[in-house]
């Protein structure tokens, strides 16, 4: 399911599918899809991007089309593996 907190925004055209979670003061652009996403607080979602398997940090500008990535406030990108686990931290 979705959640979205009262105080995000969230565009009448993007899409949201799979679990998604939006937290306050966050804003998802026109056009924007999101596929099992949790988005931090205070977070932009640039329109037109597309987003799967993401987590976005408090803070974080995201825009263009990424799947399993962690967006980090810094600007940092960190790629993870299906098992959950951040590549960085593969034995």
């Amino acid at each position: 399911g979705q959640w979205v907190h009262p105080q995000a925004r969230v565009a009448p055209s993007a899409r949201m599918e799979g679990a998604v979670v939006v937290g306050a003061l966050s804003a998802v652009g026109e056009g924007v899809t999101l596929r099992n996403v949790v988005i931090w607080d205070g977070c932009a979602i640039e329109p037109g991007s597309v987003l799967e398997n993401c987590i976005v940090a408090d803070g974080a500008v995201v825009s263009g089309r990424h799947q399993a990535r962690i967006f980090l406030p810094s600007g940092k990108v960190v790629a993870w593996e299906p098992n959950n686990r951040p590549a960085h931290e593969r034995a």
